[in-house]
């Protein structure tokens, strides 16, 4: 029995220090990946601002192109207010940005995109942007037949919001993306037992559903800008 329980004890030890090191592991590189944002962006977007003053007379299409880029760049270091939120025009920018992208990419792109926002309020970032991003990723969306959706509005006291499309077989992009568990996290501090999320995943389809209810009338503040 006493070697039973001192095994029982070691590994438990064990077991704890190694949940520390990864606890510490974690935190190292999260503390990277927000050095990098605070570096790397500022850079690029300097970099980029040159370039589109420079060909914005002899390519203006061009330079919308990189406006789009560099806005949408920007919203992964906007500073979020003390409750960790930011108004919700930034974060309807950035996804109007990344689809103007994809638009200039792919001139002949199935887009069906919606907006019936009409209050600027406080919401967590990329919980929009993050499911749009994943669509033009691993969605078809360039011929008749396969359409991305994306619709937002709010109604007198919820925000509702969905991204459907057309699953894609090509190799997956293998750049570091805001996944799906990151936003639930994130949803399940900002509005706890305050909203839905829907996901179907079948074969040919992808559909999410998020519905943020009584963000209309329990939002901290109204933002104007």
């Amino acid at each position: 029995m006493l070697y039973s329980t001192g095994y029982w004890f070691a590994r438990m030890q064990l077991r704890q220090q190694k949940e520390k090191a990864d606890s510490e592991h974690e935190k190292l590189l999260l503390e990277n990946i927000a050095l990098r944002a605070q570096i790397n962006p500022h850079f690029f977007i300097n970099t980029m601002e040159y370039f589109r003053v420079e060909i914005e007379d002899s390519h203006p299409e061009v330079s919308e192109g990189i406006t789009a880029m560099t806005t949408f760049v920007n919203s992964s270091i906007v500073a979020t207010d003390d409750n960790g939120k930011i108004p919700l025009f930034d974060e309807l920018r950035a996804m109007d940005s990344l689809i103007t992208i994809f638009r200039k990419r792919f001139p002949g792109a199935n887009i069906d995109y919606t907006n019936e926002v009409y209050e600027d309020i406080p919401i967590v970032p990329h919980v929009l942007v993050a499911p749009v991003e994943n669509a033009f990723k691993h969605g078809i969306y360039t011929d008749a037949g396969s359409k991305l959706m994306i619709h937002i509005e709010q109604t007198e006291e919820d925000l509702v919001f969905k991204v459907s499309n057309r699953k894609g077989h090509r190799l997956k992009d293998k750049s570091r993306g805001i996944g799906m568990r990151y936003i639930k996290s994130q949803l399940d501090k900002a509005y706890p037992g305050q909203y839905s999320l829907e996901i179907e995943d079948k074969e040919e389809q992808y559909s999410l559903s998020l519905t943020i209810q009584n963000i209309m009338k329990n939002a901290d503040h109204l933002l104007h800008h």
